[in-house]
């Protein structure tokens, strides 16, 4: 069974609630920056409304451990009868990257460049008026830029959850420690 675009309009726009009893943060290497050790705090939590857990609405968070001021934020819903999943919306936080919009989206998204550290926000929703429907599997290749961009990871925690209509966006557990001297 296909996820319609109401489905996923309502997943994105209806109050939620992240089911974050037993959530940790957990530790990871990230494989691009493996010779520099620069490892990645990573959280997952299932997302819950006000009538049902729909089928696979995952949050999912990320920041570097040195890197405390970039952070990413996304809301996803795994693609019926696959491994893969939707991006509803992505938040990226003074991203260590470029970024360059696809050629196919919005006339006015096209050939957008986001430079190193440019905040930026991706949402299914530029593509809701396209032909052919926004609802592929991966990542959303289009972003426009985050107007007064959260400067930290509690203003993006508040930023993201104001979006999302998560409403207990205060019961994401603290990121631990950057660094922990031994």
């Amino acid at each position: 069974m296909a996820l319609t675009l109401n489905e996923a309009l309502q997943m994105l726009k209806e109050p939620k609630w992240l089911v974050v009893d037993g959530v940790k943060w957990s530790s990871h290497t990230d494989r691009a920056e493996k010779a520099k050790a620069n490892y990645i705090w990573k959280l997952k939590a299932r997302s819950r409304t006000v009538a049902s857990m729909p089928r696979g609405l995952w949050f999912r968070a990320e920041t570097w451990v040195d890197y405390p001021s970039k952070a990413v934020f996304q809301l996803e819903c795994d693609f019926p009868n696959t491994r893969s999943h939707i991006v509803l919306y992505r938040l990226e936080m003074e991203p260590f990257g470029t970024h360059l919009n696809t050629g196919w989206g919005p006339p006015e998204l096209c050939g957008m460049f986001f430079d190193v550290g440019v905040t930026h926000e991706h949402s299914f929703l530029h593509y809701a008026e396209m032909p052919n429907g926004p609802l592929t599997p991966g990542a959303d290749p289009m972003a426009t830029i985050t107007l007064n961009p959260p400067t930290n990871f509690d203003s993006a925690v508040v930023h993201v959850c104001g979006i999302l209509n998560i409403q207990n966006g205060s019961q994401i557990p603290p990121v631990p420690l950057q660094r922990q001297l031994v």
